[in-house]
């Protein structure tokens, strides 16, 4: 019994960290190589999963078992709790206005004559519209069904079809619109990854999944509290962020007062 303790932890903390790997990006291109502009990686820190696990690029179905090798021979998996980011997504209302804000800076006032500049000049073509406001991409919905599938490689005791018939496989998400979409994809990935047809049900659990909304102490003393961003202020306003600021503007030769921290911690995020 202990063994197998061991093993539903091992997995629970693999499911936390490993699974949040799933990063928004503003990208809707298709994953194969060939279709991955060379400036893509100038648009901010927030990469495709398949650029930090490399070798799906080639086999979208592999599986890196060193990642899941159990503690001893004699352990059985038991457990499995995935907690999963929604898929690739386009950029929310206020984040495309932000976004607006940088191309147009970009476009109007950024004289350098590095060649990456010249290309996003040249080759990028702010076609993001508000109404967009953080809708799952075709993309996303792929991550979720090609994880499901990977999945099932991996834990197939505990994905298996038995347990999906059976009530073994629970789904929950939030009941934001991208999250009800890469749920509702990832269900179809098990059917197609089990080759069955099974009515699933999603369940909405806002208290679960989104438990910080529903924190009265949360909201009051964190998300409505100024004072509690105090730290995070004082690292905009210190010289640390001063600098990054201006080797920014003199990247894209722009006067110093064009880039804000507001315009520059937003380019970060995305």
């Amino acid at each position: 019994m202990v063994k197998q303790v061991v093993t539903a932890c091992f997995v629970l903390f693999h499911g936390i960290i490993f699974y949040w790997a799933f990063m928004t990006s503003c990208s809707n291109v298709q994953s194969s190589s060939k279709s991955i502009p060379t400036i893509a990686r100038y648009f901010g820190t927030k990469g495709r999963y398949e650029e930090v696990n490399t070798y799906l690029i080639d086999d979208i179905f592999a599986i890196n078992d060193s990642l899941v090798t159990q503690p001893s021979s004699k352990c059985n998996a038991v457990h499995l709790t995935a907690i999963i980011r929604h898929g690739t997504r386009l950029p929310t209302n206020k984040n495309v206005l932000k976004m607006r804000d940088f191309y147009n800076l970009v476009l109007r006032n950024a004289s350098g004559n590095v060649n990456y500049l010249s290309e996003i000049k040249s080759k990028w073509t702010m076609w993001y519209t508000q109404d967009m406001d953080g809708q799952l991409v075709d993309k996303g919905r792929h991550d979720h069904s090609y994880l499901a599938q990977r999945l099932i490689k991996w834990f197939p005791s505990l994905l298996s079809e038995d347990n999906v018939r059976n009530g073994g496989v629970k789904l929950k998400t939030s009941s934001k619109h991208r999250c009800v979409n890469s749920t509702i994809a990832f269900r179809m990935g098990l059917m197609q990854g089990l080759n069955i047809e099974v009515d699933l049900n999603i369940t909405i659990n806002d208290t679960l999944m989104r438990y910080f909304d529903q924190c009265e102490r949360y909201v009051k003393e964190v998300e409505s509290n100024k004072s509690a961003l105090a730290e995070m202020n004082r690292f905009n306003e210190g010289p640390e962020m001063k600098r990054s600021m201006e080797k920014m503007a003199d990247r894209l030769e722009v006067p110093y007062a064009s880039i804000t921290d507001g315009l520059y911690c937003h380019h970060l995020s995305q």
